[in-house]
């Protein structure tokens, strides 16, 4: 379009322009669309200088000053710069669509601000939403290690590309690790030492636990146990770990070499009953728990029969699908939360999601990072769980409209969700036995 177009296609339509200037040179420029429904475009000569995060926010300003209820992005699924720019503003992504460019086929992404929306309250009245977890994440999981060492069939990391993804971040490394701990620390909040690979194969896994553990933060750790020898188990249980996690899934040396593919089961059983042994002589106030998954072909009542003996307490994992694996080869999907009462999802209200680069996820569902909350090394684990982001997730949870953002609408694992069989309760429940077995053994 000539000049003397692009000024009579603006006089025509109610579009609004702001321009980001210094020193007579432009910097960037943001476009308002009013008659497109508050549709928003940015464009910027330097990316990385926080120009178009100035221009979202004049932006802002100017859709709540004409009561517009939302703002709204189109998005390529090439421009990763400007995915980035939106999440970063609180913009949340909705939902894909294919757009039509020159008779050329473009897919891309819708991501919206919500302006208006009516503030519902979390309290303990509703939903269970604990105290705790009002000012910091209670429990933050961490991508800690991307290598494994198994190449288990019902695991999302065996079935996609992810763990190739992350080829540049294998590991956490200790700088991350280390302000993720200083932050949590101070909350006294949980680190669940978890993510796409076996965490006891971090090159630094014990001298990050005790740095951990020496901010204050607790700490449960979910292992395949294949290494978890009886040097490691002494060290974990001096320096006061919380919860070793065993994910044991079978019962018989047939089934695992099925369930868990390339460990062992015989050195399983070895390390596991050893640990247990060796935390009763102890004495240590750390809790030991199995757990397996009730999928198909697996009886997971006798693999819990056979494991009780050596924990504190035996968990029936529900099978997940994380949006890669088949719901079919679930052997339970009797749901904690009835989909059709669209109840919110505990998880945005209790915890935190980090993978190895610093990114936080909206939550452990979309564990190919596909949301970005913002990263820990831009902004503090508070100020992220504060923002605009979470909030807009969280406040259409709370007013049973979750089912209106994509990803939560199409998530086949929130059904398993539940604010009263989870996490928490397993803990106070494997404190409970552990007290018990210590109190006869003394």
């Amino acid at each position: 379009m000539s000049v003397k177009e692009t000024k009579n296609w603006l006089e025509s339509k109610d579009v609004e322009v702001l321009v980001a200037l210094e020193n007579e040179i432009l910097l960037g420029v943001g476009i308002l669309y009013a008659h497109k429904e508050g549709e928003v475009t940015i464009f910027v000569a330097k990316p990385n200088q926080g120009v178009a995060s100035k221009l979202l926010d004049a932006i802002k300003k100017r859709g709540r000053a004409r009561k517009f209820s939302h703002l709204w992005a189109w998005i390529a699924d090439e421009n990763e710069a400007s995915k980035n720019v939106f999440s970063k503003n609180g913009f949340i992504f909705l939902r894909d669509e294919t757009k039509t460019v020159h008779d050329v086929a473009h897919q891309g992404a819708i991501f919206q601000y919500g302006l208006t929306m009516q503030k519902i309250e979390h309290t303990k009245e509703h939903y269970g939403i604990r105290d705790e977890a009002l000012n910091f994440p209670m429990m933050i999981v961490l991508s800690f290690s991307y290598v494994c060492n198994a190449l288990c069939p019902n695991c999302p990391y065996t079935n996609s590309t992810i763990r190739a993804d992350y080829k540049d971040a294998k590991y956490m490394s200790e700088a991350i690790f280390k302000k993720i701990a200083d932050e949590a620390g101070k909350f006294g909040a949980w680190l669940r030492i978890s993510g796409g690979g076996e965490p006891l194969m971090h090159p630094q896994f014990l001298e990050l636990m005790r740095y951990a553990k020496e901010k204050g933060c607790k700490l449960g750790i979910i292992n395949n146990g294949s290494l978890m020898s009886i040097d490691k188990a002494k060290a974990l249980f001096e320096m006061g770990v919380e919860m070793l996690e065993f994910s044991v899934d079978a019962s018989t040396e047939h089934d695992y070499d099925i369930v868990r593919k390339g460990l062992s089961f015989e050195k399983l059983v070895s390390q596991l009953q050893a640990a247990y042994a060796l935390r009763n002589e102890m004495g240590a106030k750390t809790k030991i728990i199995a757990s397996a998954i009730n999928q198909q072909g697996i009886d997971v009542d006798a693999v819990e029969q056979f494991w009780q003996p050596y924990v504190d307490q035996f968990q029936k994992r529900k099978y997940l699908t994380w949006g890669i694996n088949d719901p079919q080869n679930s052997a339970d999907e009797t749901p904690y939360l009835p989909p059709e009462e669209k109840i919110p999802c505990p998880f945005i209200f209790e915890r935190l999601n980090i993978d190895s680069r610093g990114q936080v996820m909206v939550c452990g569902y979309d564990i190919a990072a596909h949301t970005n909350m913002g990263n820990i090394t831009e902004k503090s684990i508070q100020e992220i769980w504060h923002a605009e982001a979470f909030d807009f997730y969280r406040q259409k949870h709370l007013a049973r409209k979750g089912d209106e953002i994509a990803m939560c609408k199409e998530c086949p694992d929130w059904k398993y969700r539940s604010w009263h069989h989870n996490y928490w309760k397993l803990v106070e429940n494997a404190e409970k036995t552990k007290n018990k077995t210590l109190h006869v053994k003394g």
